[in-house]
């Protein structure tokens, strides 16, 4: 109900607001439409008064067809020296003017020809037709400002045709200015504007333009033939004043505001006092509650409550601290000396000081103590207790016993438990430890690893008690594997213990030794600018890792080859930097012979650099499909026929333009990317041959290169498939460097599925490799390539002539087909041919081509005329 009210003195609040501001609008339009119904009256009654002046002056001059420019301008000058509105009178003979006055600043008005002014001449034959003055405008004045034109037509009582026309400029400027329109209006916006023939409002012609916006008040005056709009808004707007809304809402929302705090002060008063009561009622079933709950919690928590008094020796106790103490229910309570027996006897006197100490200090006090039981069994007691005193009694003692026998007990068990915990966590700490060494140590010579030498050296992990700047001597065995190979994988391990243990006796005090790969060690030191000290300590170790070792009854001999770096910066990036550089280092002195050392310098700095950058161009080179295949033919032997073609990788580099595999290849060998390659060179020979077929080109065959890293590339079948050649169109050639001796049950798979999709097997650089008539067999090869080496020397060296001649009779013997690779002179083809190689390949017939080139080769075919000319 209180709501209610509320929101009852609300809306009539808001009705009453609303009522005042709805009246007081109304009132302000009401009071501005009667100015400006004034305003109109007045302006109206002006334009009226002059038009009927000139209409006056228009009747005398009217009697006077004749009338010179002489008594005409006296005759004006009579009716405009009472008046400035009228700016200028012209007389007019057939619409023509001919008398103006004053004459002065209006010379240009003489001769103007009505006729010629289409807006002005409808208005003046009005005038003509009605015999009537009419105004016009307002128009624009050529000397500024605006006008309206008065045009009062000129009859003779005795005639029916005007003889004339006389006109009169009305300056709307001081018309306006002397009917005094602004002075009386300064607290409104007014406006008056012209309306257009269609009723619409026209362009304004006095006052302020704005006063047409905001919803103002309008009135329509017309006089003769024109209408106009006049508009009137209070200047500072429709909005009440906010003083005067101010003082409403003081008085309506005040008396609200009163009325709606009444009614919610007495909600309250009446609200609290029931609230009071319910927290009456709420206190007393807490209270109850309370009680109860007291009572079940010292029940459960099995606490006993005592009180003493101090004064009489009273003693009171409840149930539970009878069952502490076995005092059965009904017998007499103990007296405090009874009491301090049943305690033991360690404690009895301190607990009695306690009581002592509580009653003279009046404190609360606390303790733990022990009591012993008729059966002889001890129990923990805690004690809590505080002084207090009442009327009438004097001081008192109360508190709380409960046995804490168990958690003495669970304490006493934490605390060995705590221990044991102890104990275990020193062990987990020693087996971290040990962990830790086995982690950043090598197992098999007990000195640090690379992940140590790291943790030192390059992230800082582990600390390192050698001071920097540091150097970097970085070993690697020469013929290590030649241990393993004779000695077995034991004696190279313990020629990987001597050699540890000899890098540590020639150490200095503070040298970082590690192992960081298989037969390959690193020794930090301190760097002191002197290269030449590191030159020696590389010399000395490669004198004392050359001497024999004995294992078993063998002597073992190895030799090492030693990388060099050092670094003047301290940081781990330099430090990684020394560390790369040091295995640059000893990368080229195995190259320059091995048992050697190399310190490294710019030169080798610039080699790895541009290897590094040649990787990652050869690698950006793949993502942007800048490899492809050049094509060098293959003619055959007997019928000169082209036999196919060689698909052979180039690279479109972006700067250097196409590149051979001599540029790049030993590069993308070491960094896994020949695969991708030869990826790249089968999809561009699937695409060429697909173009040679669409222009009835004849290329009966394309041998692919197939690497080692491709026949072991899990996705070799699938791509196969993917390219669709026809049976027989494709083969790919096996680079003989391939151990195929060694068996390789996957191998053999792969060439089954191989041949079984309709694609030949060739090995290429036959003579050069591993390769043997057991692996030939294994295979099933359709043809052999013989390498250039081979083919080169058989027109000077016979034994080269009966090498080829064997490969040739071994082929012919197994079904195999022989192509000669690297043909250069016409003697070298009359020689292979005798020797039965069934087909040639080289720069004698053509170097490897583009695949446009191809097409226009093969259909030219230009290697006949060499025939012809061997036939000749």
């Amino acid at each position: 109900m209180a709501l209610l009210a509320t929101l009852l003195v609300i809306a009539s609040v808001y009705a009453a607001n609303h009522q005042v501001r709805s009246n007081y609008l109304a009132n302000l339009r009401l009071q501005t439409a009667e100015r400006l119904s004034l305003k109109a009256t007045r302006l109206t009654g002006e334009i009226s008064s002059l038009v009927s002046l000139v209409e006056g002056l228009g009747a005398t001059v009217a009697q006077e067809p004749d009338i010179s420019a002489q008594t005409f301008n006296a005759r004006a000058d009579d009716l405009l020296r009472h008046t400035d509105i009228v700016k200028s009178l012209a007389l007019a003979r057939d619409l023509k003017i001919q008398i103006v006055y004053p004459l002065e600043k209006n010379e240009d008005a003489l001769g103007l020809n009505y006729k010629d002014h289409p807006n002005q001449l409808t208005v003046i034959k009005k005038a003509l037709t009605t015999k009537s003055a009419m105004v016009d405008g307002p128009i624009d004045l050529v000397q500024g400002g605006a006008a309206l034109l008065v045009f009062v037509p000129l009859y003779t009582s005795d005639t029916a045709n005007a003889w004339g026309l006389m006109s009169a400029i009305i300056d709307l400027e001081r018309l306006f200015s002397e009917s005094n329109w602004i002075a009386d209006t300064s607290d409104l916006t007014v406006g008056v504007a012209v309306q257009n023939p269609d009723g619409s409002r026209g362009r304004a012609v006095y006052g302020n333009p704005d006063a047409f916006s905001g919803l103002p008040v309008e009135q329509t005056i017309s006089f003769a033939e024109t209408q106009w709009t006049i508009a009137a808004r209070p200047a500072s707007g429709w909005k009440e004043p906010t003083r005067r809304i101010i003082e409403r809402n003081v008085i309506i929302d005040g008396t609200g505001l009163i009325i709606i705090l009444a009614i919610w002060g007495i909600v309250f008063l009446m609200r609290e006092r029931g609230r009071n009561l319910d927290v009456l009622k709420d206190r007393e079933k807490k209270l109850k509650s309370l009680s109860e709950r007291m009572r079940i919690a010292l029940q459960a928590s099995k606490i006993g409550v005592w009180e003493f008094n101090v004064e009489t020796h009273d003693m009171f106790w409840d149930n539970r601290m009878r069952e502490i103490y076995e005092v059965p229910d009904g017998a007499d309570l103990p007296d405090l000396n009874e009491w301090a027996s049943r305690l033991h006897p360690e404690d009895r006197e301190r607990e009695m000081e306690n009581i002592s100490r509580s009653i003279e200090d009046k404190k609360d006090f606390q303790s733990t103590f022990r009591i012993i039981r008729e059966d002889g069994s001890v129990r923990f007691i805690r004690v809590l207790g505080s002084s207090y005193f009442e009327p009438n009694q004097g001081q008192n003692l109360i508190g709380v016993n409960a046995d804490v026998t168990q958690d003495m007990q669970l304490q006493e068990d934490l605390r060995q438990s705590n221990i044991e915990a102890n104990r275990r966590n020193q062990a987990l700490q020693d087996a971290h430890k040990r962990l830790k060494h086995t982690a950043l140590h090598d197992t098999l010579t007990g000195i640090p690893n690379r992940k140590f030498l790291e943790d030192a050296f390059v992230t800082g992990f582990e600390p390192s008690s050698l001071e920097p700047p540091y150097a970097a001597l970085h070993i690697d065995l020469d013929r290590f594997k030649e241990i393993n190979d004779t000695l077995g994988h034991a004696g190279g391990d313990a020629m990987l213990r001597h050699v540890a243990r000899m890098l540590t006796s020639l150490s200095v005090p503070g040298d970082f030794i590690a192992r960081v790969g298989g037969d390959e060690f690193v020794i930090v030191t301190h760097w002191d600018g002197n290269d030449e000290e590191m030159s020696r300590r590389a010399k000395a170790i490669i004198t004392a890792l050359s001497k024999p070792f004995h294992y078993a009854s063998h002597q073992c001999r190895v030799s090492a080859s030693v990388g060099i770096a050092w670094s003047d910066e301290v940081s781990a990036s330099a430090m990684r930097d020394t560390l790369v550089n040091a295995s640059i280092a000893v990368a080229e002195a195995k190259k320059a012979g091995r048992a050697r050392s190399i310190i490294f310098n710019a030169t080798l700095k610039t080699a790895a650099i541009n290897t590094k950058r040649l990787a990652d161009e050869i690698l950006a080179g793949l993502e942007n499909d800048e490899f492809f295949a050049f094509y060098q033919p293959q003619i055959t032997a007997r019928s000169h026929q082209l036999a196919g073609v060689e698909a052979l990788v180039r690279w479109n580099h972006p700067e250097h333009g196409i590149l051979s595999p001599a540029a790049f290849i030993t590069t993308a060998e070491t960094i896994g990317a020949i695969a991708r390659i030869d990826s790249a060179v089968l999809k561009h020979a699937s695409r060429q041959h697909q173009i040679w077929r669409e222009n009835n080109v004849n290329v009966p065959r394309i041998a692919v290169n197939l690497s080692a890293q491709r026949l072991s590339d899990e996705t070799l079948i699938k791509a196969i498939q993917e390219h669709k050649f026809e049976p027989g169109v494709l083969s790919f050639e096996f680079v003989e460097s391939i151990s195929f001796d060694e068996p390789d049950a996957k191998i053999d798979e792969i060439a089954e599925q191989i041949r079984a999709m309709g694609i030949d097997i060739e090995i290429d650089d036959f003579g050069t490799g591993y390769a043997s008539i057991t692996s030939l067999l294994s295979l099933s090869p359709k043809r052999l390539k013989v390498d250039r080496q081979l083919v080169q020397p058989v027109t000077t060296d016979p034994r080269q002539r009966r090498l080829v001649g064997s490969i040739v009779e071994i082929g012919r013997s197994l079904g195999i087909e022989i192509i000669a690779e690297g043909v250069e002179t016409i003697e070298q083809v009359e020689i292979l041919e005798r020797l039965g190689c069934d087909i040639f390949q080289g720069y004698l017939f053509s170097k490897p081509m583009p695949g446009d080139q191809l097409a226009q080769f093969a259909q030219e075919k230009p290697w006949l005329r060499l025939f012809q000319d061997q036939l000749h």
